[in-house]
Order: C-alpha cells, then structure tokens, then sequence
C-alpha cells in the first residue's frame, strides 16, 4: 500500500466569503500537496485556530464578520504562522496597514493560483526553518511538488520529488503514478466513464478540460495552454474561471468517491497521470 504523506505536508488555513472562489483556490492548492482548511467568515477562523495549527493563514481581508487585518494583527501575536493577505484593495495606505499589521504577503485580487501556491509554499518553508531553528529539530516541509527534509537552512533530502521512491517503493505522495487504469470520456453524452464503474457527468467546460489533457497525455500543459484550450485569456480573472472549473470537477469527483488523474506540477504546469479514451 502506497505510504501518505499527509502528515508532512505544509497545512494552509483560507479565509475567504465568496463560495466559488474559495473553493477553487482551496482544490488548486490541495492539488499542489497542500493540506487546506477552508473557512468563510473570521469566527469560523478563529475556531480552527483554536482546533489545529498551520504554517500559514490566507486571509481575505472584506469579510463578513471581521476585516483581515484584524485576523492578521490575531495571527502575528500568536507568532509561528505566516500571513498572506488577499484584497480587491491595492493601494498604499492599504498595503502600507497591511504589513503593519503582521502580513508577510500582500496579493492583489484577482490573484493568480499558481502565484498563491508558490507564494505560499515558500512563505511555510520559512516558517518550518525558524520553527525549528526555535526547536533545534529537523522539520520536513511539504510542498506543491512533494517533502523537502530541512534541517537549519540547508536541504538535506528530497525524497518527494518527481521520480523519487520512498522506502515502500511508492512515490509517497497523495496521487498514484501512472498507472492501466482507463478513462473514457464520451464527449456526446458528456460523461465520464470511470475505472471503478463511476459515471461521472461534466459540464461542456469540464469536458474541455479533460479532453485537452487527454489530447496531451504525458505532456505538462502550463497554464497559458489550458486558458487558449478553455478559450479564456491569461489574466487574474479568467485564470480563477479555470481554477473554479478545475476545483468544481475534482469535488464533483470525489463526492462520487473518484479520485481524477490531474496532477499539478509546480512550476511547470498541469498534466494527466493516467490514460483517458476520448468517443
């Protein structure tokens, strides 16, 4: 049985009111080996703050209940928890209040995924290197391509890596590696046929999304690419209609108890681990 590496990914909480918006950023990052609490209102916030502990907050700062900055002046005095502010809001004095109030990052909606991830998975490695400089501890990170074990500021192993194998012989991360298992995509009926038996039904968008993967099987498509497929452009707002649909689609498939063959690679782009047969 392949091993999990739950326990060592870096554990994010997003706080955000728009439903659609933090559902798709929350399937993004969970597609790039995050573990994601997604919250969306500050109370909500507050208590799973009190339940567990993450390496880092992404915080919405016009929310129902509470402004973000105020979350963000809560998580700051707490210490050993990183701040990332997400805001329609961009101007000086806000940006300026901002890091005044503990804020490590400070994005401008519409926020690209894909910068988020990365601004994230770096912002909680610093937090895991000064959390065990306090600690005198190795720590391992996981982040959006797999484990780095960190000891001080040095990498000392990397066993998630693409490729790598963990001592089960697995590649130790939560999606399986390509494997015989065969999709099919019915374009007509616009459903998808799945190995388990599952037929799982997609909207028109949907099917575009798979079918370009499947139209590229074993090729890493960026993002641009997915977009020109999707017919969208590459900027903030469209690349978060991708992201909704892509976060949509995995929910939709899990409810049905599926796990899609949709991996994200950091960096590089999105690409399909296992064989889907398009009719």
């Amino acid at each position: 049985m392949q091993r999990s590496n739950r326990a060592q990914r870096q554990r994010l909480i997003l706080v955000e009111d728009d439903v659609d918006l933090r559902q798709g950023l929350a399937d993004y990052l969970r597609l790039c080996n995050f573990t994601v609490e997604a919250v969306g209102s500050g109370s909500e916030f507050h208590a799973a703050m009190r339940k567990a502990s993450y390496d880092v907050a992404i915080l919405d700062i016009n929310l129902p209940d509470v402004s973000g900055f105020e979350l963000a002046q809560s998580v700051s005095s707490r210490g050993g928890t990183g701040v990332i502010l997400l805001t329609a809001r961009n101007s000086k004095q806000d940006r300026v209040r901002a890091y005044q109030d503990g804020a490590d990052i400070y994005l401008s909606k519409p926020v690209d995924s894909e910068e988020l991830a990365l601004a994230a998975w770096n912002l909680g490695l610093r937090v895991r290197r000064e959390r065990q400089s306090r600690l005198g501890n190795a720590v391992v990170a996981g982040g959006p391509d797999g484990a780095i074990a960190v000891k001080g500021a040095s990498v000392v192993s990397a066993s998630m890596k693409e490729g790598a194998v963990d001592s089960n012989g697995g590649t130790g991360g939560e999606i399986p590696s390509p494997g015989n298992s065969i999709w099919t995509l019915d374009r007509i009926r616009q459903v998808l046929d799945c190995p388990n038996g599952v037929v799982l039904p997609v909207s028109g968008k949907e099917a575009i999304i798979l079918e370009t993967l499947a139209l590229n099987e074993g090729t890493r498509l960026s993002r641009t690419d997915m977009l020109k497929a999707y017919g969208t452009n590459d900027d903030g707002t469209d690349s978060r209609k991708l992201d909704v649909a892509l976060g949509r689609l995995r929910a939709k498939a899990r409810d049905a108890g599926v796990e899609l063959p949709i991996q994200i690679v950091r960096g590089a782009g999105i690409r399909l681990l296992e064989t889907i047969k398009l009719v």
